[in-house]
This record gives structure tokens, C-alpha cells and sequence, in this order.
């Protein structure tokens, strides 16, 4: 999209649907967009927001005909849209939410359990999350914004000597900061290695 000043962007518009379509998929959209001094809307409430995709008014589909004629313009258009871009549906993706870590009592037998995180991509945010969702971001299941957050894994340790056990959680948390370059995933801790500690 070319670039274009704030006085031509109108944000923050929204859609309950029978508007939009998704070019790519033939979805209809609901939910947030902007639009642009030229008429063209995009998903997302500012240029800012992530992924944008381009939205066709649904009044704009061609027809069958348009469509079965090579040389119709909008027909040429409706294909440039579409070629070599083929971002996810926005329509199903649910944004990560926060499960609070809780070791079952094998895990103390064990002496440690595992931790998942989403680091978001563009700053630094954390979320702990379940097993079962920290799965769908490995996978990128279309349902998530795998594109927005990576997910993290780590090693806690629960029980044996408590200084021990902080700084190897410490560790851990350090060097998972630095192989993954995620700036300020050790502040999220606040300093409580020792969290479930026994």
C-alpha cells in the first residue's frame, strides 16, 4: 500500500458485515478497518495494525461473465489482487490468553515442570499461555495470530535447594532471552525464580 498522510486515513471503522469480502479467500469480513482517500479499505483499525489485507466491497465482485472474459479490466484487477499474496483469514484468529502456570503434584514428584509463553514479535510483551494453545503457535494454526506472537518454552524447576532453584530458573530464563533475542522476557518474571517453589 502507498504511502498515505493521516488527514487521508479514516480509522477505527467497523463492519458487522455484508460489506467486505477477503479477495484471496472469498470470506465475508466482519470487524475492524480503516479506509483510504482513494475509497480502498483495508482490515486492521490503523495502517499500524498487523496483518492488513486489502478488502473488496462485496458490491464490487465481478460477475460471472467478467469472469469468464480474459480481457475484462476488473477481471485483470481481481487476479493482481490475489496473485502471490495469500495472507491468513482475521476472521477466526483469536489473540493468545494468559493461563496461570499450576504444577500438578507429580510435577513436585518430577522436581520441575514446563512453562509456554508467546513473546509478541514487534515489542516486548509476554503472555504464559496453556500447553494446548503454546501447540496451535509451534503448528501455526490458522486459529491464532502466529503471526504476531512466537512461542516460548522453558524448564522450571520446583523443588530441591531454594537458591538453587532460583538461579537455574534465572538461568534459563536468561539464556532463553538471548538465544531468542526477546528483549525483556527476564523483567517478566519480577524477580521470582523461585515461584512454585516446595
Amino acid at each position: 500500500m502507498s504511502y498515505y498522510p493521516k488527514s487521508q486515513i479514516q480509522t477505527n471503522l467497523y463492519t458487522k458485515g455484508k460489506e467486505f469480502i477477503l479477495p484471496n479467500t472469498g470470506q465475508e469480513y466482519k470487524g475492524f478497518y480503516y479506509k483510504i482517500s482513494n475509497g480502498q479499505c483495508y482490515s486492521g483499525k490503523t495502517p499500524e495494525d498487523f496483518p492488513n489485507i486489502s478488502l473488496q466491497k462485496i458490491s464490487e465482485q465481478p460477475s460471472k461473465s467478467e469472469i469468464d472474459n480474459p480481457f475484462t479490466p476488473q477481471k485483470t484487477q481481481w487476479v493482481i489482487q490475489e496473485e502471490g499474496y495469500n495472507p491468513p483469514s482475521t476472521l477466526s484468529q483469536t489473540l493468545p490468553t494468559f493461563t496461570q502456570a499450576k504444577p500438578t503434584t507429580q510435577n513436585y514428584d518430577l522436581g520441575e515442570f514446563q512453562r509456554y509463553f508467546v513473546s509478541k514479535t514487534n515489542e516486548p510483551k509476554f503472555i504464559e499461555i496453556s500447553k494446548e494453545e503454546h501447540t496451535k503457535y509451534v503448528n501455526k494454526y490458522p486459529s491464532v495470530f502466529y503471526q504476531m506472537y512466537s512461542p516460548i518454552q522453558i524448564n522450571w524447576v520446583l523443588t530441591g535447594n531454594r537458591k538453587e532453584a532460583y538461579k537455574v530458573n534465572r538461568e534459563t530464563v536468561e539464556r532463553k532471552e538471548s538465544n531468542l533475542k526477546i528483549r525483556g522476557f527476564k523483567s517478566y518474571f519480577k524477580d521470582r525464580f523461585d515461584q512454585f517453589y516446595k
